[in-house]
């Protein structure tokens, strides 16, 4: 049986504002880069020798561009700085490495943001004579897992031969990466036990010949999990944020005891007590994005995580979702789009954000915001369909239709391609269209639905 163990939402942060009728800014979902492995870097560890690092691999909103930034490490891997204009995927060891450790930071930024990965040290970079050179970092392996052992291979060197390895195991924060050694631990082999739960294990490989030694540190293991046991919930997430339609939610994993570290996410729709609640199909990201069907409901998430011996859910407390009909400010009122005939109502699009304006980037992304409202009236209308056309059509990667949220907006983020002209004085020209689900071809034409041809400024890149 898995447990289950309530929670609250950590981070349940209503990212889409409620923006006020003629705002001229406005945010979307954020998609930030995040890291998923470490950058890892190949190559000899000498003196005149080339280094490479790959970017790791990443999440996040796509494209993701990257920026390299090698740093030069004391021999235990601490220390580190930058070193003057080593900004590429390679970097050349000079004189100056040498008793060094070499590590990269790599940079990933996309339309939401910017994170950092770093990869493991290096081995100490040898001199261009025949000491040892590490020319494949060490790996350890096995299950880190308490009463399991752990075991690390010598990597692969160059230099006079022989070459023989002596070994020290450290225990390092999950979180940190601050490392320490493990007294007595100094064979290739190495037992988990208890103490160890909770943290990353890494060995040093010192390669000694006749002419000197060199260190070089594996790559770390998974977090170590805990004895024929699953997953345990260790700190409860925080409250926070009050969702409505339109809004994205976001949930943290929590912290827990003995996880792989990879999670696994369902959202539900509840009644108004918080009971019968369904999973919503395809709902299975970290963030979800609230739709006029969830309006007068409430919203949970259970989150999943496993190790090698189990696996534990641990769900929120529900949220409620304000239902249409209610106040959104300014003087406004919240309508359901079914709530209205072709007529009197006619729908209108009232209101346009777009961000970054004027647009300079290729192959970049817009941000797009449209509300809409029931012309002549002070009301504004949640659950209407709107779809974007961008004119010319190969400037930009079509959209799907989306529903507007309780308060009348609705975002998109609109990609666009290579072949976008940005000229000074150019415009992105997008024709928008709001209706009712649906909606017959009689009503229609009849006017509830309604077009607006809006347009982007462009502009040459900076």
């Amino acid at each position: 049986m898995l447990g289950t163990t309530r929670l609250t939402f950590a981070g349940l942060v209503a990212v889409s504002a409620i923006a006020a009728l003629g705002s001229s800014a406005a945010s979307a979902a954020s998609n930030p880069p995040v890291n998923g492995a470490a950058p890892v870097i190949s190559g000899t560890a000498r003196q005149d020798q080339s280094l490479s690092t790959t970017t790791g691999s990443w999440g996040g909103a796509t494209p993701i561009s990257f920026a390299y930034r090698w740093q030069r490490c004391d021999s235990s891997g601490a220390g580190c700085g930058p070193i003057g204009n080593a900004t590429s995927a390679t970097y050349k060891l000079t004189s100056a490495d040498v008793g060094h450790t070499i590590r990269t930071s790599v940079t990933a930024t996309n339309a939401d943001g910017t994170a950092q990965a770093l990869s493991s040290p290096t081995a100490a970079i040898a001199n261009a004579g025949s000491a040892p050179a590490n020319t494949k970092q060490p790996n350890p392996h096995g299950t880190p897992k308490d009463g399991d052992t752990v075991s690390v291979d010598n990597g692969n060197w160059s230099g006079n031969q022989p070459i023989t390895f002596t070994y020290q195991w450290q225990l390092c924060g999950a979180k940190t990466g601050a490392c320490a050694n493990i007294a007595g631990a100094t064979g290739s082999h190495q037992n988990v036990v208890s103490a160890d739960v909770g943290s990353i294990m890494r060995a040093s490989v010192t390669a000694t010949n006749s002419v000197g030694s060199t260190v070089a540190y594996s790559n770390v293991t998974a977090v170590v999990a805990a004895k024929d046991q699953p997953p345990s919930i260790v700190t409860l997430p925080i409250d926070g944020g009050s969702p409505a339609v339109g809004q994205t939610l976001v949930a943290s994993s929590g912290t827990w005891k003995g996880a792989s570290g990879v999670y696994a996410y369902q959202w539900s729709r509840c009644n108004t007590s918080g009971t019968g609640c369904t999973s919503i199909p395809g709902a299975t990201n970290q963030s979800y994005t609230v739709t006029g069907g969830d309006a007068g409901y409430t919203l949970t998430v259970t989150v999943r995580a496993t190790n090698d011996v189990g696996a534990t859910n641990s769900t929120a407390v529900v949220v409620k979702v304000p239902a249409p009909g209610t106040s959104v400010g300014g003087g406004l009122t919240s309508v359901a789009v079914t709530s209205l005939t072709a007529h009197p109502d006619h729908l209108l699009i009232s209101s346009i954000t777009f961000s970054p304006s004027p647009f300079r980037t290729r192959n970049g992304v817009i941000t797009a915001r449209f509300r809409v409202t029931d012309q002549g009236t002070k009301n504004v209308v949640s659950g209407a369909l709107v779809d974007v056309v961008g004119i010319p059509y190969n400037w930009v990667v079509g959209s799907a239709e989306q529903p507007t949220g309780n308060d009348g907006w609705v975002t998109f983020r609109i990609k666009t391609t290579s072949h976008m002209q940005l000229t000074r004085g150019g415009a992105l020209v997008m024709q928008v269209r709001a209706r009712a689900p649906g909606s017959s071809a009689a009503d229609i034409l009849g006017g509830i639905s309604t077009r607006r041809l809006v347009q982007l400024k462009l502009a040459p890149a900076a």
